[in-house]
């Protein structure tokens, strides 16, 4: 179940050999192009983070990669993260975007880099457009639960505030799926029961329709689907030790089959095997198709590209760094 069937052999496999004092810009300036190439990464922070938790990930990016502009727009508070429907952070995003684009050097497309929630946001700005902003060419999704999650986060004690994600979901608002909680709380738009398939359908004001499996969804996935297959490459980054998304193959659009009620030996349907797969809902199938679609399994805990330990830089430099640094 971890989706190692359709990653291509070459993808995943470490081939940077990380050295200590600096040599990580030495090591890859040879392979890395010029500045004069490289699109400007805009990267997008999880839910119940700020822009700083990306800083080391952004100045580690611009050492292995000379010239690389990276911007992590300061657009939401981590209490917005949390109590914000994602379709009104989708539309922040997208006038900042559009506001920003020469300040930003966005200018002839760049690449959008989003973790975890952040990633689901990115997703949305390009299967929902944004009018007058420069086209997204490249997309990456970091740990990020495209299909979905079935529990609250592991760590409790992050969200112990007043509009903390447990306690939100838990206490005051109970049901996920409750028509006030999918409004106030942005994790419950991408709440995902299984053993609830018809209620998640009907009910869901963000996953199901963003998806194509509401009812009334079909005219909007088509164009969705449109824009998702003119990228250029829409890179999905998962973990098998991520402790926070559930299950972690949510990453990789996998998730359990219905009818299951997410234990941890529940059957999970991957994404080949999905339906919105083989029907080409999404436009998965033509990326995967035609090799734009690398499955990158990074095997690390949901943090730790926040912390940037070792292994985290090995697999950027052996795995995620050429995804960044397209050329125009």
């Amino acid at each position: 179940l971890n989706g190692q069937d359709f990653i291509a052999a070459s993808e995943g496999e470490v081939t940077f050999e990380y050295r200590e004092k600096g040599s990580e810009a030495a090591a890859s300036s040879a392979a890395a192009p010029s500045s004069s190439a490289l699109r400007t990464l805009v990267m997008l922070h999880d839910v119940g983070r700020s822009p700083a938790s990306l800083s080391r990930l952004a100045d580690y990016l611009k050492t292995v990669a000379p010239g690389l502009r990276v911007v992590v727009p300061d657009l939401f508070s981590q209490r917005d993260t949390v109590s914000m429907h994602l379709e009104a952070q989708r539309q922040r995003l997208c006038q900042a975007l559009v506001e920003k684009a020469p300040a930003w050097g966005l200018g002839g497309g760049f690449a959008l880099l989003g973790v975890g929630q952040g990633g689901l946001l990115a997703r949305m700005l390009v299967q929902r457009g944004c009018a007058g902003a420069p086209e997204v060419r490249t997309l990456v999704s970091l740990l990020a639960p495209q299909q979905g999650v079935v529990r609250p986060p592991a760590d409790r004690t992050t969200w112990s505030g007043p509009q903390g994600v447990a306690r939100l979901l838990e206490g005051e608002l109970g049901d996920p799926y409750d028509a006030k909680a999918q409004q106030r709380v942005a994790y419950a738009g991408y709440w995902h029961d299984p053993a609830q398939p018809d209620r998640h359908r009907a009910a869901s004001t963000l996953l199901a329709p963003l998806n194509g499996e509401s009812a009334n969804a079909s005219a909007a996935t088509a164009a969705g689907a449109a824009r998702l297959r003119a990228l250029e490459a829409f890179v999905l980054v998962g973990s098998s030790r991520d402790e926070y998304i559930v299950p972690w193959q949510s990453s990789f659009f996998g998730f359990y089959a219905d009818g299951e009620v997410g234990t941890p030996d529940a059957n999970v349907v991957l994404l080949r095997d999905s339906r919105g797969y083989q029907e080409d809902r999404l436009g998965l199938r033509t990326l995967d198709e035609r090799g734009a679609l690398p499955v990158l399994d990074c095997r690390c805990l949901h943090y730790d590209f926040e912390i940037l330990p070792d292994p985290v830089k090995v697999f950027i430099n052996g795995s995620l760094l050429r995804h960044l640094t397209a050329r125009w």
